[in-house]
């Protein structure tokens, strides 16, 4: 018996190249670039949406904030301009009024209000009276006229009947104040209507007045500094609209750059306008804490963990797949045959990735025994049906991932994936007692057919598949000529 395998084929199998480093790994590389790229991204699209729900959050608390801080100052200035109303009031009730009228009424209006630093009364544009006379004396007598910073608001006052509220300013005394003045209304002489008599003026204490609102601190005990300390562990504040012009006046508590990040803002009406109030949070809208940087690392870790998982996960399946490949055999429609020139194929692919992870490769050559003289009567059906039977024997004795292809009646070759010196051995036991196992077709002889194997072991691609699978040929014909039945390694 003579097994050979023609030039055409084996030249076939072999002629596949070497799959390249990049060719095998692109596939793997590609799908872990995915799965990073999706939770990196996945990761940045919480993160946006974190950061913007902590933005509007903020947004809301901080607007919050503003309406208590207005309604506590505008409250605070309410109650202080009500001394100076109170005044404007008692002295148009009584424009003979004495001395001691004035002292006694201004004692009283500025007994519960801190804010108010002195009430200054003037008939027409001169100043005749002033409370606390205690380092306000100088100022009696001062016509308004010769004071032109000043000029302007009273003039403002005595046109159109209204109150004014300027500032805040310097004082010459020291610290900053919003000067308040209420014009004075007398009946005509001629009884009809209301003549302008005089105003009150009065200064207001700034820093006190912002600091009953609650918007700065009182100063520090024992500082020498003199700094205000503003509540700025959660805001940062600032006013704008000297004189009463909103939002176009310019800034006089805090920093213009308050207005430049996008603050939260509110206006307080004035006599004469209005002061527009801003904050925005001392760390920003959207500051970067511990939850951010735990997410992002989380996502980085979760992306690396992913990506090298896929990786993994695909280059295995490349592994698996490589020469695994199940074509359709033309016996009875079995998809566990592979044709002659498939298995060359996937045996050389076979033999470069086992070379690449230094694994063994087995080959076994599985040869019918022929001794029986009845076989050569057996009919074509008859030896189909042997054929068939032979083929089932042998791929059920195999493992899955090993390959069969049929070379001729009788004659079988099989690639043993990672098999050593005993799993081949062990294989072509399995195969040889499979086959005894198949009666002979029953019209013909009660003879268990049986089957000699050869087996080769290739390690560190000291041969080819084409070399192997005659070497194993070798071992078979060889044993063929004196045995039967048997495994020759």
């Amino acid at each position: 018996m003579t097994i050979s395998f023609p030039a055409g084929e084996s030249s076939s199998a072999s002629a596949p190249a070497e799959t390249s480093w990049w060719q095998f790994h692109r596939l793997p590389l590609l799908v872990a670039l995915l799965l990073a790229v999706v939770t990196l991204g996945t990761t940045v699209a919480i993160e946006n949406w974190l950061i913007r729900e902590r933005a509007a959050a903020r947004h809301s608390t901080v607007r919050e904030t503003l309406v208590g801080i207005r309604a506590r100052l505008d409250a605070t200035l309410t109650a202080n301009l009500l001394v100076g109303q109170g005044m404007a009031a008692f002295v148009a009730a009584n424009p003979a009024l004495r001395d001691d009228d004035f002292y006694t009424m201004a004692r009283s209006l500025l007994s519960h209000r801190s804010q108010v630093l002195n009430i200054a009364l003037a008939q027409g544009t001169r100043i005749t009276h002033v409370y606390p006379l205690n380092g306000n004396t100088s100022v009696i007598g001062i016509d308004y006229r010769t004071i032109p910073d000043q000029w302007p608001s009273i003039e403002e006052v005595i046109s159109t009947g209204h109150a004014v509220l300027n500032g805040p300013v310097q004082r010459i005394q020291g610290g900053v104040a919003v000067i308040a003045r209420f014009p004075i209304a007398v009946p005509a002489r001629n009884g009809q209507g209301a003549r302008y008599w005089g105003l009150v003026s009065m200064p207001i204490d700034f820093s006190a007045m912002l600091t009953k609102a609650g918007i700065i601190t009182p100063l520090i005990a024992g500082s020498t500094t003199g700094e205000e300390r503003r509540q700025g562990l959660t805001l940062d504040i600032a006013l704008r609209g000297h004189d009463g012009n909103g939002a176009s006046g310019k800034t006089f508590f805090g920093t213009d750059s308050v207005y430049s990040r996008s603050p939260e803002t509110i206006d307080l009406p004035l006599p004469n306008g209005s002061w527009q109030i801003a904050a925005t949070p001392v760390d920003g809208w959207s500051p970067i804490n511990q939850d951010i940087w735990t997410l992002r690392a989380t996502g980085v870790a979760m992306a690396l963990l992913l990506s090298l998982t896929g990786y993994l996960l695909t280059r295995h399946a490349r592994v698996s797949a490589h020469g695994h490949k199940k074509t359709a055999s033309p016996l009875d429609g079995d998809v566990s045959l592979l044709p002659l020139t498939t298995f060359f194929k996937a045996a050389e692919a076979e033999m470069a990735t086992s070379l690449r992870y230094r694994r063994a490769v087995g080959f076994l050559v599985i040869a019918l025994d022929c001794h029986q003289e009845h076989q050569k009567n057996w009919t074509p059906a008859q030896q189909k049906d042997v054929q068939a039977r032979m083929m089932t024997a042998c791929r059920n004795a195999l493992r899955p991932t090993d390959l069969l292809t049929e070379t001729a009646f009788g004659h079988f070759a099989a690639l043993l994936i990672g098999a050593n010196r005993d799993g081949a051995i062990m294989a072509a036991d399995r195969v040889r007692r499979a086959v005894k196992a198949i009666p002979s077709p029953t019209d013909l002889s009660s003879t268990p057919l049986t089957a000699s194997i050869g087996a080769a072991v290739v390690r560190d691609g000291d041969l080819d598949a084409t070399s192997a699978l005659n070497r194993a040929a070798e071992r078979l014909r060889g044993w063929q000529s004196s045995h039967s039945d048997g495994v020759a390694l």
